[in-house]
């Protein structure tokens, strides 16, 4: 098998890989999606002013918050397998930060917040934590990785897609912050407007939308990134792996026996009649040679 079909094989092989992670890492957070537009629409909650965490006590819609996160949770971790199949560095600090993302989404739908009073004031704590976790890790694992989209060729455009969704999604997150705090010190008078006009559950809604948004981009990016380097190897010449030397020349040492000759200094008076007549082919491609439709006629 020559060198290029070999390569072919290789990134053919990434290329299944890279999709077969990006479906599984589509399916996951579509999956989140639609529960959560299901649970939006037969919730008697307010979308504005209750955070998603009140939703895990919806009266119509029980268990589809908890199955949503644990979907995300699923889909950055095919992320990171599509990522990783498509050639595109993943360094530690980016795993790390996915399976924090991963561990932080699963441990907020497992333990649920303290919203009712036969909650444990423990898992609301967690729960707590936990959420804090992975809206801080999601948006940074497209930190981490918009250096490298922006240092391949392929994924130029991209690359600004992503950088334009990291600084919405840092904007967002502080003024879901902001609002948090807000919304716990409502009752003094500094905060009481500013939770008001900057309603909690809608700064979390942009939140969620704008990482959805990062973890649909890199999933294109590691896509077309496994595209680019599959089509690369069709631009491989099929002479690869072997002599650099000219085909005419090649076919001529082998006719003359003198096939071990150095590329350099070739004495033509030493030659038989043939490899005199054909001397000054030496060194040029067949194609650029005069004589070279002659050759075959000797």
């Amino acid at each position: 098998m020559s060198g290029s079909q070999s390569h072919a094989r290789v990134h053919s092989a990434d290329l299944a890989r890279t999709r077969a992670w990006t479906i599984a890492a589509s399916a996951g957070l579509a999956w989140a999606l639609f529960n959560l537009v299901i649970l939006h629409a037969v919730s008697s909650f307010d979308p504005l002013t209750d955070p998603l965490s009140r939703y895990a006590f919806t009266d119509r819609g029980s268990g589809m918050l908890e199955a949503s996160l644990l979907s995300v949770a699923v889909g950055v971790i095919a992320l990171r397998g599509a990522v990783m199949s498509a050639g595109l560095p993943m360094t530690r600090t980016t795993s790390t930060l996915v399976y924090a993302t991963s561990t932080g989404l699963a441990t907020a739908a497992l333990f649920p917040a303290t919203f009712s009073p036969d909650i444990d004031p423990i898992s609301g704590r967690i729960h707590q934590y936990a959420s804090v976790v992975a809206f801080a890790s999601l948006p940074a694992i497209a930190l981490s990785l918009v250096d490298v989209v922006r240092a391949t060729q392929a994924l130029r455009r991209i690359a600004i897609v992503l950088t334009w969704l990291l600084r919405i999604a840092i904007v967002s997150l502080a003024l879901f912050g902001v609002s948090y705090v807000a919304d716990a010190l409502a009752a003094w008078p500094v905060f009481g407007p500013l939770a008001e006009s900057l309603p909690v559950g809608f700064t979390q809604r942009i939140v969620f939308i704008v990482d959805f948004c990062l973890l649909a981009t890199l999933l294109v990016a590691a896509m077309r990134s496994a595209h680019a380097s599959t089509s690369a190897t069709g631009d491989f010449p099929a002479t690869q792996g072997l002599e650099t030397r000219p085909l005419k020349t090649q076919g001529l040492e082998r006719a003359t026996g003198t096939e071990s000759a150095p590329a350099h200094g070739y004495d033509a008076s030493h030659a038989g009649s043939f490899d005199q007549r054909y001397a000054h082919c030496y060194g040029h491609s067949y194609a650029h040679c005069g004589c070279s439709g002659n050759a075959g006629q000797d």
